[in-house]
């Protein structure tokens, strides 16, 4: 691990491009698409909870690539005052190859507070640009920093020079550029010992004493009353209707090789390219006449693939009855979620979905109806 680095580039991409990419390119064979798949939410989701990674608490993984070039670190501490933190920001700012490197968070701060307040001291100096800032502890013990200010210029995390007691970046690079050969260039004015503990020793005796047994537990159980169902009143009377899933691209939609596929304002339809052959049954599980219904069809097709979607669930049963539910009907359960509810413009329970004629016939089964 490395540390924690905070930038300002932000990445986006068309999601309309990633969904159509992902529906043309996908065999004709396969028989749920993607985006149903991932829009649908399973037990497992919730259930299969594991300690967060390195990576997930936005450490770079050990091996990942190191920038090419020489990297200078400001290595400075909330122990320096204001006025040594200003001129150190002074020092890094506008420079891509200058950073600024903690050893941790300062006790009782949280990483958004802790930000926060760097940002106002970064807006009180003469140019309120944003420099780069890293937490990263092991740095310091590469470079063996107990004291600080430190400044060290890196290679490939290799010391090529170092000097103690000064936040002049500027000396030592030009002092590096003038001996290459030397390396420690001493210590040229006052040091302080580093007020904020070391991260990842923070973080080690945060997993030791973490109860990731009761953790599990309180999700497990808190999970049905904090999810948002996507209710749907009852249907009366059977009903029939049509959904047309094509759609037009805002632009140009190329493959891997650069050619154009799809071209912008052309209209494309999903459906001729990926088949869809299975059945999807919205119904409302706490109503013991839909889940007849449900069971019905499946009686009367039983080979048909068929998926059961739930629109709510009891909170108070929470898994248990959820767990039931899939036994008695023989097959797991998805929930409704707003983009499947949207897609398939959904408006009553229990409604069978299925394609026809490269369109979506959504057929609403009325509950006051005879047979």
């Amino acid at each position: 691990m490395t540390g924690i680095l905070f930038t300002s580039c932000a990445f986006a991409e068309d999601a309309w491009l990633e969904k159509s990419r992902s529906i043309l390119e996908q065999s004709r064979q396969q028989s749920i698409p993607d985006w149903l798949q991932k829009a649908m939410v399973r037990k497992a989701d919730v259930r299969d909870i594991r300690p967060p990674t390195p990576k997930a608490l936005g450490f770079h993984e050990k091996g990942s690539s190191v920038p090419d070039g020489p990297m200078t670190r400001l290595f400075i501490s909330e122990a320096l005052g204001i006025e040594a933190f200003r001129a150190a920001i002074e020092e890094t700012k506008g420079h891509r190859n200058r950073v600024l490197v903690f050893r941790g968070l300062p006790e009782g701060k949280s990483l958004k507070t802790f930000v926060g307040s760097f940002r106002s001291l970064v807006e009180g100096t003469s140019q309120p640009e944003m420099p780069s800032l890293t937490i990263d502890p092991e740095a310091f013990t590469r470079n063996g920093i107990d004291r600080v200010p430190a400044i060290v210029i890196e290679e490939r995390n290799h010391q090529v020079a170092i000097v103690r007691g000064i936040t002049h970046v500027d000396w030592l690079e030009d002092q590096h550029a003038r001996n290459p050969a030397s390396i420690d260039f001493g210590v040229r004015g006052d040091t302080v010992a580093i007020s904020e503990p070391d991260l990842i020793e923070t973080l080690k005796q945060r997993f030791r004493t973490f109860d990731w047994a009761s953790y599990k537990q309180e999700v497990r159980d808190s999970f049905w009353q904090k999810t948002s169902f996507e209710s749907l009143p009852e249907a009366k009377v059977d009903h029939t209707f049509w959904v047309d899933p094509s759609v037009t691209a805002p632009r140009d939609l190329r493959d891997a090789a650069g050619h154009v596929i799809v071209f912008q304002g052309q209209k494309v339809n999903p459906l001729e390219s990926l088949p869809f052959h299975q059945r999807l049954i919205v119904f409302n599980p706490q109503s013991e006449r839909q889940i007849g219904k449900v069971r019905d069809l499946f009686q009367k097709d039983p080979s048909r693939r068929t998926t059961l979607i739930a629109t709510e669930m009891d909170r108070l049963g929470g898994w248990q009855t959820f767990e039931n539910l899939q036994k008695v009907l023989g097959s797991r359960v998805f929930l409704l979620t707003p983009e499947i509810r949207k897609r398939f413009k959904l408006k009553s329970s229990p409604s069978v979905i299925e394609a026809e004629d490269h369109r979506l016939r959504i057929h609403e089964i009325g509950m006051e109806q005879p047979g």
